[in-house]
């Protein structure tokens, strides 16, 4: 490579291959605390929102 070779980086998102939602039960819902609730929902909503394929139409 010479000085005048400029590279670009290439950035890949691979977060949706091993981040999942997080799946509780009702019993799970009954003796978790709110913070813990909220967290578990927040989670959710941005794997949703981030990694949930679109649905085709």
């Amino acid at each position: 490579m010479n000085g005048s070779t400029k590279v670009n980086p290439v950035v890949v998102d691979t977060a949706c291959n091993w981040v999942k939602p997080i799946y509780i039960t009702e019993a799970d819902i009954m003796t978790m605390d709110e913070r813990t609730k909220r967290a578990i929902l927040t989670h959710n909503k941005t794997w949703k929102a981030n990694c949930q394929p679109e649905k085709a139409e």
